[in-house]
């Protein structure tokens, strides 16, 4: 089941200044232990708000988990895992900072701020990109991959530095990056035994990183390959349906002038929609769900024609609705001269010849053009045949739909005036 978040725009900054608060925690706090840095006054009093920040949030999440049950006849009782998280809450609601320095006690207390990365979950829960999700986006995944690196990449070489700081370094610019360097060489490879761990907890320290670095490398190449093949797979199905149908074609010997067509054609198919069953994918929905993302694949389809460029995604929304497909074989008359035009076309694949009444060629149209849309401004007979060259797929537009689309989006006109050519022919 996914589970469908609906929050409030202030709901949304809430909670991103939460995760950043998060993630500075995660980067500074192992930063200023491991480096021994001062705990300054302006240090004590960005932790003192990034405590209030979590003491509020951890008062709003009792809160809903109260209003949740506001029905119940009894008093609320919170379970195991609602006690995990109000615990956690109230550990990052801590200035350690400023208690380090009032009482005098170790700063490797300040390590307890590491409890506040759980935080990230219920944030990313809430965006609805981790949890109850069946299918999350790859750019989420590629982020939460690489920031969850860097993470911990920055935690390894701080700590390094603690058990084995560099004798050379200059600044603490140059013991970070020596500090990094051996962690980055370690977790990806068992480093190059230009730095290597001088006592005991430092050996215990480096093996332990070697063994994470195999595991970690293992589950990147595993999940990167995972992603990359579920990228390409309606890709690897179009390239396997294609080579198919030219094998169907040629055992059967199937005329080339004929491959040539339905290659073109299915490779055009495929290149435009997500895979040749789209309409199948979407069988199982409500009808009025159906109907609503059909829209939007008419609306991928006609937004890069030449007639509609330029307009808004609204007008792009009622064009779509009032498409209506039709698809013709070589040689078909779509319009002849003389008749009452009450439509205009669009080609969305195909070639068509434009012929006066001696039957000489005026033009040929192909994909992304569009003819008979004088017919929709005037009331004129056809002044010409149009016929088809190959198969070809084509949106027409009712004159009715067309005029009561220009009342609510004037820029449709802008594009017609641009083709005067166009008007001639059709």
């Amino acid at each position: 089941m996914i589970t469908q978040y609906k929050i409030s725009k202030r709901e949304r900054i809430w909670h991103l200044t939460i995760v950043s608060v998060v993630v500075l925690s995660a980067i500074e706090t192992p930063f200023v232990t491991c480096f021994n840095q001062e705990i300054t006054p302006l240090r004590i009093a960005i932790d003192a708000v990034f405590s209030l920040l979590f003491a509020f949030d951890t008062y709003n999440y009792v809160k809903h988990v109260k209003k949740g049950h506001k029905y119940t006849t009894n008093k609320y009782k919170f379970n195991n895992e609602q006690k995990a998280k109000l615990t956690i809450g109230l550990i990052s609601s801590i200035p350690l900072d400023a208690i380090i320095t009032i009482l005098g006690i170790s700063p490797w207390w300040r390590l307890i701020r590491i409890a506040r990365v759980y935080r990230l979950i219920r944030s990313l829960k809430v965006f609805s990109l981790i949890g109850s999700l069946t299918v999350i986006p790859t750019w989420v995944k590629l982020t939460l991959a690489g920031s969850g690196a860097i993470i911990a990449i920055h935690f390894i070489s701080c700590f390094w530095h603690f058990m084995q700081p560099n004798p050379n370094a200059i600044s603490l610019v140059d013991s970070y990056i020596f500090a990094a360097y051996w962690a980055i060489t370690t977790l990806t490879t068992v480093g190059y035994g230009d730095i290597t761990p001088v006592s005991n907890i430092a050996k215990l320290f480096t093996m332990g990183t070697m063994v994470l670095g195999v595991g970690v490398y293992g589950i990147v190449i595993g999940n990167v390959a995972q992603m990359l093949n579920e990228r390409n797979r309606y890709r690897e199905k179009a390239r396997e349906k294609i080579e198919d149908l030219s094998q169907f074609m040629a055992h059967y010997q199937v005329p080339k002038k004929v491959q040539i067509e339905t290659l073109g054609y299915m490779n055009n198919v495929l290149g435009k929609r997500l895979s040749d069953n789209d309409g199948q994918i979407i069988n199982d929905l409500p009808v009025a769900l159906q109907d609503e993302l059909k829209t939007y694949m008419n609306i991928k389809l006609i937004k890069s024609l030449n007639i509609f460029r330029g307009c808004s995604k609204l007008c792009l929304r009622e064009v779509a609705k009032n498409l209506e497909k039709r698809s013709y074989s070589p040689g078909q008359k779509i319009i002849t001269e003389g008749e009452v035009g009450k439509e205009l076309f669009i080609i969305n694949h195909g070639i068509v010849e434009v012929r006066n009444n001696s039957e000489d060629l005026v033009l040929q149209l192909d994909d992304g053009k569009y003819f008979g849309e004088m017919a929709l401004l005037q009331e004129i007979n056809r002044t010409a045949d149009v016929v088809t060259l190959s198969y070809v797929d084509l949106y027409t537009l009712e004159k009715k739909s067309f005029m009561e689309l220009i009342k609510k989006f004037p820029e449709l006109l802008k594009n017609f005036d641009t083709r005067p050519s166009l008007k001639k022919a059709a």
